[in-house]
């Protein structure tokens, strides 16, 4: 996320209580690129929430690919 969607969800939506959201693959094969390990995920989680108050959380697309993953790499609220 960056300025521009804060700074929309803020001052241009209709809605003054719209969210936005982190879209990101569930696991490396949801998607040809943008996967990214859940240590990472989580800093950008962290920072994102620290920088963006419109900030309203994640979405996974194809979250039944999480299911096939173990140990530290699968998603702990999968």
């Amino acid at each position: 996320m960056n300025g521009d969607r804060d700074n929309w969800a803020k001052t241009t939506s209709p809605n003054k209580n719209v969210k936005v959201y982190i879209g990101a693959p569930a696991s490396s094969t949801a998607a040809g690129s943008g996967y990214v390990d859940i240590d990472t995920l989580t800093s950008i989680i962290q920072q994102t929430k620290a920088t963006f108050s419109s900030f309203g959380g994640v979405m996974f697309w194809d979250a039944s690919q999480a299911y096939g993953m173990s140990g530290k790499a699968r998603m702990p609220w999968v």
